[in-house]
This record gives structure tokens, C-alpha cells and sequence, in this order.
């Protein structure tokens, strides 16, 4: 029986219930399948997901890394990227950052203080020994 192929409308030799007419189509329409399930079952999906990440949670932290090593460059432009397309957003999320966690803002300004202070005082120092070497 001569039917046409559900994925791309070419005719072809039907067996039995078949309605696509090579693998590539049939590939195609398990995905567009999948696609219409995953975005009927919204929550569901996304309630197993979450369980499938807190049950693997190192392996996922793994597959993660390895991906940014994999990947280094092209992460960083989509970040940048996104960071340049999306200013207004990640300005309000900085602010609301600041304004949720002043503890931890002060904790990191300090933190940041002490290491310059410290960088700041041992170049001081290895120019004052630098200058008595010369001196001699």
C-alpha cells in the first residue's frame, strides 16, 4: 500500500501500520513526540529531573566540569554574551544580591582589603630590599 510519510510527505511502500517512510523520519517523529510529552508534562519532568540531579549529584557535578573543560571558550562567550544582551536583568539581580546579603558583601570587601594590603605591603617591602641591595 502506497502511503505518504507523515514527517516529510514522501510516498512510499507502506507495511503493515508503518506511516514514516525511513529511519530518519521515524527518528524525527519519536522527538517531535517527546518534545510534545515533555512540554504537556511540564512539572512532572522537571520533578524527576530534580530527582534524577539530587540522587546523582557528584556525577552531575563530574559531567558538568568536564563539559567546562571541554568547552572553556564557548561558555564564556554565551556568558558574556548573555551578560551584554541582558544588562538591566543582571543589574536588578546584583542589586537584589547586595541588598539580601549585606553580611556577606562586607565579609568579601574585607576579605578583598586584607589581600590587597598584604599584596600591596610585601611589594613595599621587596622594593625596600631591592633599593638596600642596590645600595651596597
Amino acid at each position: 500500500m502506497i502511503k505518504a510519510c507523515e514527517i516529510c510527505g514522501a510516498a512510499f511502500e507502506a507495511r503493515g501500520s508503518a506511516k514514516v517512510c525511513s529511519d530518519k523520519c521515524r527518528r524525527e517523529k519519536e522527538r517531535e513526540r517527546k518534545r510534545r510529552y515533555r512540554e504537556e508534562n511540564r512539572e512532572k519532568e522537571a520533578k524527576r529531573h530534580r530527582r534524577y540531579y539530587e540522587e546523582n549529584r557528584e556525577k552531575e557535578a563530574k559531567r558538568h566540569r568536564r563539559h567546562y573543560e571541554e568547552n572553556r571558550e564557548k561558555v564564556r562567550e554565551r556568558q558574556r554574551r548573555y551578560r551584554e544582551e541582558n544588562r538591566e536583568k543582571e543589574a536588578k539581580r546584583h542589586r537584589r544580591y547586595y541588598e539580601e546579603n549585606p553580611e556577606k558583601v562586607r565579609e568579601r570587601k574585607r576579605r578583598y582589603y586584607e589581600e590587597q594590603r598584604l599584596t600591596r605591603d610585601f611589594f613595599r617591602r621587596l622594593a625596600m630590599a631591592d633599593a638596600i641591595r642596590k645600595a651596597m
